[in-house]
């Protein structure tokens, strides 16, 4: 029998090895990330019941996604927010909107109740701006037009999600609160809860439209909830989240006036210290719109936008690359820990969750559309496939209240799991196709004008050789004309 310190020392070896490990064999096919899901899975207590590291590891992944988020804001153009926008806003509201419909017909075509299908088709509501983060971090995209739109309509498509799990709540709430056990719905009322949209997070240039859908949309999903319950609940993510966008701009404007009148010293120099007031703003605001009613990544996306006009904070954030890299690994492994492994192993529940992973991706890749651009708009598309840790949450808050039964949680998983597989291998095709000149990818004349480097690679990686590059250029061609194939299908 091993020590307990010993044990517990042994479990974070395993858990690292086993995340390293499929993350290096995945990163053959572009696809690191999805090697790193599955060392979730395999590390997860349902294949490995003497595992006991996973909050320890949820608790890590959590603050790789803060630090990721965050340097998502810290690469956004806020002059370009004007133009990019309105487009992400309305990617966002569509791609948040279209998946709950599409998923509510499809379960109501197996014969599940309205509560039921409005559940699970909530579940895929949500789109993982981790995993799309990591893509164009990977890509060296993040700092472009590109990086700026995914960002803006991943957070504002996270604050739709918190709205929809808020009006779950309330209905879960009115489902226990009745004699029969019944929603108190009527029929007219189950399309409203459809819509429960939208919130932004980008300039307040862009908001009076948004402002308008949320508060229309929100106050009908109120009216057809039972009386007595607060429309604060539901409201609250909405209207705090536009109080920090709100914020964001004010913030933009006076940091860069504010460190400009910071006294350096030797003993606090510049560079390091930027770093810190940026760590030490980050926490704060995520503390905050945690607290406040909103997800805590808007905290993170607003602590990096406010300073994305400070000169030489980005250089100095990629200096801390390898540790945030390995965070969001942790990140991506954490994912797969919370994969209900048990309940997937079913060939019905397997078939109808491939159906229903169709409905997912056709509900988020539509939203390319917005582009008006058929190989930007599968870029796009396939970034808002992805799903994360909030639809599993969705879905398991559902079964755990009894909003949708065991195989109807089945099937959604099966969704979520293959949607968040297919996303990054399928957006990175995209973007190759999508080649570097097209200006919509193109690295901005701002902090920083080289990209990111590759996934988890030393500074001895870096300059590799030239037939090394040759050998790599051969696989990219060679996986090019496969995945071309994929993309077509």
């Amino acid at each position: 029998m091993l020590d307990e310190g010993l044990d517990q020392l042994l479990q974070v070896t395993v858990f690292i090895a086993v995340v390293w490990a499929c993350g290096r064999l995945f990163r053959v096919v572009y696809a690191q990330l999805v090697g790193e899901i599955i060392a979730g899975i395999i590390c997860s207590v349902h294949v490995m019941p003497w595992f006991q590291f996973t909050d320890g590891a949820v608790l890590l992944g959590e603050v790789g996604l803060i630090l990721l988020v965050m340097e998502g804001g810290l690469s956004i153009q806020p002059s370009l927010l004007k133009a990019t926008g309105p487009v992400a806003v309305a990617i966002a509201v569509s791609g948040t909107i279209l998946p709950v419909l599409f998923g509510w017909g499809f379960q109501r075509a197996l014969g599940s109740d309205r509560l039921e299908a409005i559940a699970a088709g909530a579940a895929l509501s949500s789109t993982s701006i981790g995993m799309a983060s990591k893509v164009l971090q990977d890509s060296g995209k993040i700092n472009t037009r590109l990086g700026n739109l995914v960002t803006v309509a991943a957070i504002v498509d996270d604050i739709l999600s918190l709205v929809i799990l808020a009006v779950l709540q309330r209905l879960q709430a009115s489902s226990a609160a009745s004699p029969t056990g019944s929603p108190a719905l009527t029929p007219s009322a189950a399309p409203s809860t459809l819509l429960p949209a939208s919130g932004n997070q980008s300039s307040s240039a862009m908001m009076p439209s948004a402002i308008a859908a949320t508060t229309t949309v929100s106050t009908t999903t109120v009216s057809s909830i039972e009386e007595g319950q607060n429309a604060w609940d539901i409201l609250q993510p909405v209207v705090v989240s536009i109080a920090f966008i709100v914020a964001s701009g004010v913030l933009v404007k006076l940091t860069p006036r504010v460190e400009r009148q910071v006294p350096w010293r030797s003993w606090f120099p510049r560079p390091s210290g930027l770093v810190f007031l940026l760590l030490a703003l980050c926490a704060g605001l995520v503390v905050a719109t945690s607290v406040s009613g909103t997800t805590f990544l808007l905290g993170a996306f607003v602590a990096g936008m406010a300073f994305s006009q400070v000169d030489g904070t980005l250089e100095q954030w990629i200096a801390f690359a390898p540790l945030t890299e390995w965070l969001t690994s942790v990140f991506f492994a954490s994912i797969g820990l919370r994969v209900p492994v048990a309940a997937l192993f079913d060939a019905r529940l397997f078939g109808l969750g491939v159906a229903y992973t169709l409905v997912a991706v056709l509900g988020k890749l539509v939203t390319g559309g917005f582009m008006r651009h058929l190989r930007r708009g599968l870029i796009v598309g396939w970034a808002m496939v992805g799903r994360g840790e909030l639809g599993f949450l969705m879905a398991s808050d559902a079964r755990d209240s009894g909003l949708i039964q065991d195989d109807t949680f089945a099937i959604a998983a099966w969704a979520l799991l293959l949607c968040t597989f297919m996303s990054p291998i399928l957006m990175r095709v995209s973007l190759k196709q999508l080649g570097e000149q097209d200006p919509f990818v193109r690295q901005f004349g701002h902090s920083t004008s080289t990209p990111l480097p590759e996934p988890h690679t030393d500074s001895t990686s870096i300059g590799v050789s030239d037939a090394k590059h040759q050998a790599v250029h051969v696989l990219e061609t060679s996986h090019s004309a496969i995945t071309s194939t994929i993309t077509v299908v």
